[in-house]
């Protein structure tokens, strides 16, 4: 059975929500409003028999409570990206190109603001990895001595809207407005990317027809590229070298552009509308109309499915009694 909560707070004061990651117990959230902010999130069972297969609430009677923790970061305008590595630091990006982090408990400012807006960041172990609006991708390193910038490379001709690394091969991999999905090792000595090549979606048919700045890429648990956004409303997974010969997989035609795609004991296929749940290649439901505006995140925290919009508000949806 699904629960399916909408969480109808004022998460950022009226504005829209772009990005939300989670840590163990806590979600951060990114808005409109220049804000990333820190919510604990307490689930309990609710006291539904289990007789219908959806069952919906809102946030004054779902099982599932967000609460506000504290303003992390205060940027000047949109947040569009929030991360947390796997020790728990935090960083965020905004329009005009800042970057905050938190260390162990104490907020350093990464990149200033020179107009360049960064969209998207990935952790690589303790490497943070920008990618911005001029299309080139900067590398950053963190430590207990603060943060230092690494290395930068232009790698495309527009906005740098996906990041994504697979661990196994040191491959970086990022896709951009300019609908090229490029190559890059990253040496996780030095820091240092260099270009290995670069493939164009449109001659693939892959070209995405979304007007949005976001386009987040992801590698899955068995290592193919999950391409979200294509202008056919398919999930793409690639092999390497992510070429139109290497298809493996497509899913859909789903309902819209696919946001985002989340693994955990199960996928995640969230789409601008809806989230597709499937069980390997199994389908076992769908939650239409998951928000009353377009969805732009989505992230695993407490075994649940959080998921942003840029209606302001967080949908949940959790699996019960699912083993």
């Amino acid at each position: 059975m699904f629960e399916v909560t909408t969480h109808n707070l004022y998460f950022h004061d009226q504005s829209s929500i772009f990005s939300l990651d989670s840590f163990q117990d806590l979600l951060c959230t990114g808005g409109g409003d220049g804000v990333a902010r820190l919510w604990k999130i307490e689930s309990s069972e609710s006291s539904s028999t289990g007789s219908t297969f959806l069952e919906y609430f809102t946030a004054l009677d779902s099982p599932i409570k967000i609460s506000y923790l504290s303003d992390l970061h205060t940027h000047s305008r949109t947040v569009n990206c929030v991360r947390f590595s796997r020790n728990g630091d935090l960083a965020s990006c905004s329009d005009g190109g800042k970057i905050f982090v938190t260390l162990s408990g104490k907020i350093v400012s990464v990149r200033e603001a020179d107009g360049k807006d960064c969209y998207e960041l990935l952790w690589i172990d303790n490497f943070l990895v920008a990618g911005l609006s001029c299309g080139t991708i900067e590398v950053f390193k963190t430590s207990e001595q603060g943060v230092c910038k690494l290395s930068s490379l232009k790698i495309h001709s527009d906005t740098v809207q996906g990041l994504t690394y697979r661990n196994t091969s040191s491959l970086l991999v990022s896709v951009g407005k300019d609908n090229l999905l490029a190559l890059m090792d990253f040496n996780l000595e030095t820091g240092e990317i260099s270009k290995i090549s670069t493939n164009n979606l449109a001659a693939y048919n892959l070209a995405s027809t979304n007007r949005g700045f976001y386009r987040r890429i992801s590698f899955s648990k068995d290592g193919l590229l999950q391409l979200v956004s294509c202008k056919t409303n398919l999930l793409i997974n690639l092999s390497h070298p992510y070429r139109e010969l290497h298809w493996l997989s497509k899913v859909g035609p789903l309902d819209s552009d696919t946001i985002r795609v989340v693994e955990d004991k199960l996928t995640y296929i969230v789409t601008k509308k809806s989230v597709y749940v499937y069980e390997e290649s199994n389908l076992k439901g769908c939650v239409e109309n998951i928000s009353f505006k377009s969805t732009t995140d989505a992230t695993m925290c407490c075994g649940i499915l959080f998921v942003s919009s840029l209606d302001g508000f967080i949908s949940s949806l959790k699996l019960k009694n699912y083993a």
